[in-house]
């Protein structure tokens, strides 16, 4: 039974063509679930046309001809790992309605490349641009229509790159879509070791440890929905597989000292109590969403965290997350923690814009904005602990003269029913903005309880579990 094809640098070109007759059945009708290879270089028009049982690709092809995987309604992941550039032809991946993820060095993409594609939440491009010959590349996609999932997908680029993209006129109907993302380490594709392991016996795991693995590449939930309680990579650079441990509900404890990055692979890990990932600098999507037992999460390097997509129902629980870094990307956090009257430790001082709802009722006593713009509509409403509130410059610019903005209606006040709205707590400003802050009719209803200080002396506070 064949399960996979791995192409070596003895073959650098797949065509539809050649595969037609008695030669191509293996492939459309049998069983194959994994694509890969070293050094071919394309895949042509109808290659694995409506192979069924295809479900991962990772292949250093610069092109996918047109309809080469159209109707292969299994794949869920593409990775293209040319060092130069990758075509996406015309209808190439044309109704793949599992397809999440496309990763490449991608110079153009064609016509209805990706139309149908309904389950598409995730595109990264890795180069500085990459043309886009029709939106209808993207049409009946997440990308396009938020319907088809709930909530729109991503274009994740270069953050060099970011406004590229967004004032191109080809891309201006996805300007909102665009992501700056750190691309290294580079996105990878299988892990073949870490497979033939799951292969050998997923039900018999309870622990996974893997000295050497640097990678954990795509490939369909590699031990997802297994009896794992421990997870040690010692040497893992990066998560890049959709749901890898996804399902895994005795999972207790997973050690990743050196893992920079992390992607959809955690989610309903209910046992999971705590998170420590000292290296991580980006966590993606719903990473944990559905780790409903989570309570602390330190990420003390973490510098991209959408935590809007990756907690979910997770945060009830929640009662400390620590990540001082200076973060470029939070997510869009409107009532994010609204309730979650666990949450007494938030250390993420630098996060910009503190949302509407966003820590409505929570146990905080303390809160640090070091950077940003705006405190919005009950963003602290009924915290009755809030005690002390630290804020910085303005976008953590000293040069700058504003003051950080704060909804100050009587019903949408920010710091309604907080102690310090009572004058039973302090709002800590910079030592040179203090009298704008006294002056600002924002914040003219609790200037009185505003005192100085020198933001330059700020060190991250730490927490101790209970």
């Amino acid at each position: 039974m064949l399960s996979s094809l791995y192409i070596s640098q003895m073959i650098d070109y797949i065509d539809g063509i050649p595969f037609e007759g008695p030669a191509i059945d293996p492939y459309i009708d049998g069983t194959l679930s994994v694509l890969s290879g070293s050094e071919f270089t394309q895949v042509g028009p109808f290659a694995f046309y409506s192979c069924s049982t295809l479900e991962a690709i990772d292949v250093p092809a610069y092109g996918a001809g047109s309809q080469a995987f159209e109707n292969c309604t299994a794949l869920s992941e593409a990775v293209f790992n040319n060092s130069n550039y990758t075509y996406i032809y015309t209808s190439a991946f044309k109704n793949c309605t599992s397809l999440a993820m496309v990763s490449g060095r991608l110079y153009n993409i064609y016509p209805n490349a990706f139309n149908g594609c309904t389950s598409l939440m995730s595109l990264y491009i890795s180069s500085d641009y990459c043309m886009l010959s029709n939106s209808n590349a993207f049409a009946n996609t997440p990308i396009a229509d938020s319907t088809l999932t709930g909530e729109f997908g991503s274009i994740y680029v270069p953050f060099s790159a970011v406004a590229t993209f967004q004032s191109s006129s080809v891309w201006s109907y996805f300007s909102e879509r665009f992501v700056g993302y750190d691309f290294n380490p580079p996105i990878s594709g299988i892990t073949p070791t870490l497979r033939d392991m799951v292969e050998q016996g997923r039900s018999a795991f309870t622990a996974l440890y893997e000295p050497s693995a640097s990678v954990v590449g795509y490939g369909n939930t590699l031990f997802a929905g297994t009896s794992l309680s421990l997870v040690s990579l010692p040497e893992v650079e990066a998560i890049w597989s959709g749901g890898a441990f996804g399902g895994c509900t005795n999972l207790r404890e997973i050690f990743l000292p050196k893992c920079s990055v992390i992607y959809q692979a955690f989610q309903g890990c209910g046992a999971l109590t705590e998170l420590s990932l000292p290296a991580c600098e980006g966590i993606y999507d719903s990473a944990f969403n559905g780790c409903t037992g989570l309570q602390y999460v330190s990420l003390p390097s973490c510098r991209y965290v959408n935590f809007s997509n990756w907690f979910g129902a997770a945060r009830n629980n929640l009662k400390a997350i620590y990540c001082p870094s200076s973060v470029v990307y939070f997510g869009h956090l409107a009532g994010m923690f609204n309730g979650c009257s666990n949450l007494s430790f938030f250390e993420v001082p630098y996060m910009g814009t503190v949302s509407s709802s966003m820590f409505t009722a929570t146990g905080l006593s303390r809160f640090v904005m070091m950077s940003g713009t705006y405190i919005n509509t009950q963003a602290f409403g009924g915290c009755s602990k809030l005690t002390e509130l630290y804020l910085g410059y303005y976008n953590n610019d000293s040069t700058y003269s504003y003051v950080i903005g704060i909804d100050y209606g009587s019903t949408t006040f920010a710091l309604g029913g907080t102690p310090i709205q009572s004058g039973e707590g302090v709002i800590y400003v910079p030592s040179t903005m203090l009298s704008a802050y006294q002056s600002d009719y924002h914040w003219s209803s609790v200037s009185a309880y505003m005192q100085p200080w020198d933001p330059e002396t700020y060190v991250p506070a730490t927490y101790t579990k209970e």
